[in-house]
């Protein structure tokens, strides 16, 4: 299969644009016959919701917790560095997982 530089943008901005989690699912479904970006356009909506579903749990035990902090600092940061591993895979043309 050869991999567009259409194709590594698209999937490159399903990451860049993950936080506006309806991004990455229109560029699942719009690239229905590209397999790269639909592998990573997946990545990128499931890495959002993850992150969401952790902050959304994390956040009362952060209030009530005292030094929860710092372990919910070092999650956040483990899910930038899987963003970002994200991006340059998918800008590099490689089909790996990034969790």
């Amino acid at each position: 299969m050869k991999i567009t530089k259409s194709s590594k943008i698209l999937a490159f901005l399903s990451y860049l644009l993950f936080f506006f989690g309806i991004v990455p699912l229109i560029f699942w479904l719009i690239k229905r016959n590209d397999k790269f970006v639909r592998y990573h356009a997946k990545h990128a909506i499931f890495l959002f919701y993850a992150w969401l579903v952790v902050n959304i749990i994390t956040l009362p035990i952060k209030m009530t917790v005292p030094g929860f902090v710092i372990i919910r600092l070092l999650i956040g940061l483990a899910f930038l560095v899987f963003w970002i591993l994200g991006m340059v895979y998918s800008f590099s043309g490689k089909q790996k997982a990034v969790i």
